[in-house]
């Protein structure tokens, strides 16, 4: 079950940038995989995925943080649990911020 943790983190850190979905797919998989087995352990740091440069987020306009987004500006973010969003979405979309 290591080997497979490893191999999923390193898929993950390898990801191509094409769909984050398949980059949510992969996370919750080695989530539940290290939940399962391996409670306690980090084998990836969201801070460092690959990822597209996202550009500079006011903290109004994002509400959450942004970990990750593909070439379709689609984006991995989310506090505790990971969800995708649009880049549009989460720049312009939430009522009252600041950012509009």
């Amino acid at each position: 079950m290591r080997t497979r943790a490893k191999e999923l983190a390193s898929r993950i850190m390898k990801w191509n940038r094409e769909d984050v979905h398949e980059l949510l797919l992969m996370i919750e998989e080695l989530d539940t995989l290290v939940d399962q087995h391996f409670p306690g352990e980090k084998f990836i740091d969201l801070s460092i995925l690959p990822t597209v440069p996202v550009p500079d987020l006011d903290v109004a306009c994002a509400p959450y943080p942004v970990w990750a987004m593909d070439i379709h500006e689609m984006c991995l973010a989310g506090d505790k649990d990971l969800f995708i969003e649009s880049l549009e979405h989460i720049m312009y979309g939430h009522p009252g911020e600041r950012c509009r």
